[in-house]
């Protein structure tokens, strides 16, 4: 179930998709898209580098 799962995304279309979903969002700061419009999409966590993603308890 998308409840179980999480984006991680460096868009806001992959933020929004998630949404859509129900699911949960952390956006990277490190992608196409900046932090100013990532932060729209209300994601749980932005994050500068792929290392801070197994430091977080998101659920």
């Amino acid at each position: 179930p998308a409840k179980e799962c999480v984006m991680v995304g460096d868009t806001e279309y992959d933020l929004k998709m998630a949404s859509n979903f129900g699911m949960d969002a952390i956006g990277v700061s490190y992608g196409v898209h900046e932090v100013s419009r990532l932060s729209v999409h209300e994601p749980k966590a932005i994050i500068d580098h792929f290392s801070e993603l197994i430091k977080l308890n998101v659920s």
